[in-house]
């Protein structure tokens, strides 16, 4: 597997591969409002800025972007890999990527969990990363 920085041209394929990773895997997890959370959440406006600002990675196969990450200072903020090529060590191999590059400048990498389904008040709620 090879990591490259995210390009502008990318951004379009970055966005359909989270889009479509999102729609395919979180339902079967998450109530529909939560997948409707994270797919607004994920939105062109802000892949494109991840990548402009040089935050953002990609995993290539066969000419096609398979997977993506993105970070912001220290904090993780995106690992999406294609349904189809997960389970393949690929999730592992961004986290490490995004590691090296966050350590490299910050020392310490911190995973941002800020949103929970709270299934007593049947709300996505806010925490603290």
């Amino acid at each position: 597997m090879i990591w490259e920085q995210a390009q502008p041209e990318d951004a379009q394929s970055v966005y359909a591969l989270v889009q479509e990773t999102i729609k395919t895997v979180y339902p079967k997890y998450y109530p529909a409002e939560v997948v409707d959370f994270f797919l607004r959440l994920h939105n062109m406006e802000a892949v494109s800025q991840d990548i402009a600002d040089g935050f953002a990675g990609v995993v290539r196969a066969d000419g096609r972007i398979i997977a993506t990450g993105s970070f912001t200072g220290n904090h993780v903020t995106r690992v999406y890999v294609l349904p189809e090529h997960q389970k393949k060590g690929c999730g592992t191999f961004i986290m490490q990527k995004i590691e090296e590059l966050v350590g490299r400048e910050h020392g310490r990498t911190y995973y941002c969990k800020s949103f929970q389904w709270s299934w007593r008040t049947n709300k996505l709620c806010s925490t603290n990363c």
